[in-house]
């Protein structure tokens, strides 16, 4: 593949507080499933824009200090934008 996808997952943002990026993605996603079923939407909305801001701040790193495009951190990132979408529609 010609994507930069490996170099981004090994570089040094891609790790927070030791424990890998897709790590927290999962956590993120699972208490997002929680909130929504209990009902708590408002902290659904809340951690939604946690989550679209880091993406952003990952997206950030990613062009400009890494110079790499990682097609998957992409639509990850625009995942997160539509589920915040969702949410508060």
């Amino acid at each position: 593949m010609n994507d930069k996808t490996e170099l981004v997952l090994k570089s040094q943002g891609s790790t927070l507080f030791g424990i890998p990026n897709p790590v927290w993605g999962l956590a993120l996603y699972t208490t997002l499933l929680v909130l929504v079923s209990l009902q708590y939407r408002a902290a659904a909305e809340a951690l939604a824009v946690v989550g679209v801001l880091v993406s952003v701040y990952l997206g950030y790193s990613m062009v400009v200090r890494i110079r790499a495009l990682c097609p998957t951190c992409v639509s990850i990132a625009a995942l997160n934008v539509l589920i915040l979408v969702q949410l508060v529609l």
